[in-house]
């Protein structure tokens, strides 16, 4: 992930408009992007995908556990979720553009 998209990150959490954790998997029906670490627990993996997968829900990953940790102020953490709809696309808009960049 970005530091602009990590940076965003911290400044959502502020505003209430981030779950982070184990609760993500109780929220996913009404997330609108779950970003979930690439070193993340194979068990936690496969129940969060199996239920982003049921619910039609975008999924990212590109980071790991302490880096999404450390933007969120926490010393690691394997999953979050954005619940607004207009956070979500800010943050995909940045991860496409560095995709596009790096081709």
């Amino acid at each position: 992930m970005t530091k602009q998209s990590l940076s965003f990150l911290g400044l959502l959490r502020k505003g209430g408009n981030l779950v982070i954790g184990k609760a993500v998997d109780g929220i996913i029906p009404k997330a609108s992007l779950i970003i979930l670490a690439d070193d993340a627990g194979e068990a936690e993996k496969k129940a969060i995908l199996d239920k982003t997968s049921y619910y039609h829900k975008t999924v990212i990953g590109d980071v790991d556990k302490a880096t999404l940790g450390h933007a969120l102020g926490y010393p690691s953490l394997s999953c979050v979720a954005l619940m607004q709809a207009n956070a979500a696309k800010k943050i995909l808009d940045d991860e496409s553009r560095k995709k596009g960049s790096t081709l």
